[in-house]
């Protein structure tokens, strides 16, 4: 199919696509510019009387396109322009051109044909074939899992109606990765929970343990609910920061519980115990939640790319934490009132509960730690610089390595290669990766890079069209 055809369907698929939900806009990639050419011969122009200056005043004369004036709507300025401007390959040829007293026909003294951009600056190659790319881009907001399958259903109604010799397919799937990076933190989501709640049961007892673990669905719950109103949304990096958040989220409603139950083993009711509970723990919880917070700063506030793409970790983390500190100082507590078990006075109220024989070896070892603060602080200063140096020794890269199912590879040319030369060596390159057995899809962009398809992976898109090109 001529270049131009092939564009025109891509202009019609694209205005289907536009009225799928969640569509914002769609770019067509790779589309080779007409040109309108007129070759003449020199040789024939000298026999003449005719110079090249003389054709090319010929044309602008005619294509002359002048304003005359405007009309203001409540919408858009309308502009009004006189005819003139050329809009057939006809009146091309039979532009007058004026000479040494004699006036010819553009057409007889010139060939006027229509072409494409020679040389190209871009072209796309896709499974071996020349192709176009439509880059959809999604609303702001909007559910990529449901754009995902809306777009299917979309592909299956276009293929019934595309023209023989045109295919339709895929190259990247965003609602793919989206969906198994969904379904990986759910994963981890529930092994996470179990984890906590066996933990917390077995060590905590039954009910002390229910009570932790209400703590996790419930501030996942308000995390949730104040990512809606923030206009935040499920994506690599939220659902990463909720990972993190996950283990830190029952660490304050632990040491309320246990301090509630410590009270009510030295026989205080369950309302002060609780009361108790609050006013002695819930300032020094404020201020170790503060400190993790403020740790995940320089991610939150990176005037960068980095900190444009995982910013979202400071605030994820930071709003999982302070709400984790209002559940463990409010909602705790009352289910601690409600649930804990009827807990008998320990005989010797605060001296017996911490007279055990654990508690006496973990208090021998603390204070042998007191009486040698020198050394001790010695071995921590020494600890630390050990592992600043091994520090030293690890590889420093903010962004992980990639787990996308796409591989991208970048071949430079010698500066001056013709796009031809390098169209060739792209294609000798494309048709041995398309041979391995592991390739399903090999798509070939010379002349430019790949649209952007994935927010860390930025293409060098502005490399002179003669230097490289992407599968």
């Amino acid at each position: 199919m001529a270049p131009r055809e092939l564009t025109r369907q891509a202009e019609t698929l694209r205005q289907r696509l536009l009225h799928v939900a969640g569509v914002k806009k769609v770019n067509i990639q790779g589309e080779r510019p007409e040109r309108i050419f007129v070759e003449f011969s020199y040789a024939r122009l000298a026999n003449l009387g005719i110079g090249p200056a003389d054709l090319l005043g010929a044309l602008k004369r005619q294509n002359t396109v002048t304003p005359a004036g405007s009309i203001d709507t409540n919408g858009p300025q309308v502009f009004i322009r006189l005819d003139g401007a050329y809009d057939d390959l006809q009146q091309i040829r039979d532009t007058p051109v004026a000479a040494g007293g004699r006036t010819f026909r553009l057409g007889d003294i010139a060939d006027v044909k229509r072409g494409y951009e020679d040389p190209s600056t871009f072209l796309i190659r896709h499974d071996g074939e020349a192709a176009l790319v439509l880059g959809v881009v999604m609303q702001d907001g909007w559910n990529g899992l449901e754009l995902g399958r809306a777009l299917n259903t979309e592909e299956k109604q276009i293929a019934g109606t595309l023209p023989a010799g045109v295919h339709f397919t895929k190259v990247v799937d965003q609602a793919v990765n989206i969906r198994e990076a969904v379904g990986e933190f759910m994963l981890k989501f529930f092994v996470a929970l179990a984890v906590i709640m066996i933990v917390s049961l077995i060590s905590l007892g039954w009910r002390v343990g229910v009570v932790v673990a209400a703590a996790v669905p419930l501030t996942l719950a308000a995390v949730f609910v104040v990512m809606l109103l923030t206009g935040r949304v499920f994506d690599r990096i939220t659902l990463g920061a909720l990972v993190i958040a996950l283990g830190l989220l029952v660490d304050d409603a632990i040491i309320a519980i246990e301090m509630m139950a410590v009270k009510l083993e030295e026989g205080f009711e369950r309302v002060k115990a609780a009361g108790y509970a609050w006013s002695h723990t819930a300032a020094p919880m404020l201020s170790g939640t503060l400190v993790t917070i403020i740790g995940f700063t320089p991610v939150g506030f990176a005037h960068s790319t980095a900190g444009e793409y995982a910013g979202n970790i400071f605030w994820i983390v930071g709003f999982a934490l302070i709400i984790s500190w209002v559940v463990a100082v409010v909602f705790t507590p009352y289910l601690g009132v409600k649930l804990l078990p009827d807990i008998a006075p320990v005989a010797g109220g605060h001296a017996g509960i911490y007279s055990t024989p654990r508690y006496q070896r973990l208090r021998s070892i603390i204070s042998s730690a007191v009486d040698h603060k020198f050394r001790i602080a010695g071995l921590v200063v020494t600890a630390f610089l050990l592992a600043g140096l091994g520090m030293g020794f690890v590889k420093h890269q903010f962004f992980p390595s990639s787990d996308r199912p796409e591989v991208l590879v970048e071949v430079q040319m010698p500066e001056g290669t013709s796009i031809e030369s390098t169209t060739a060596a792209a294609i000798k390159v494309e048709r041995w990766v398309r041979e391995q057995p592991e390739a399903k899809i090999v798509t070939t962009y010379i002349g430019q890079g790949a649209p952007r398809f994935f927010f860390p992976i930025t293409p060098n898109c502005r490399i002179p069209p003669s230097r490289n090109w992407w599968f």
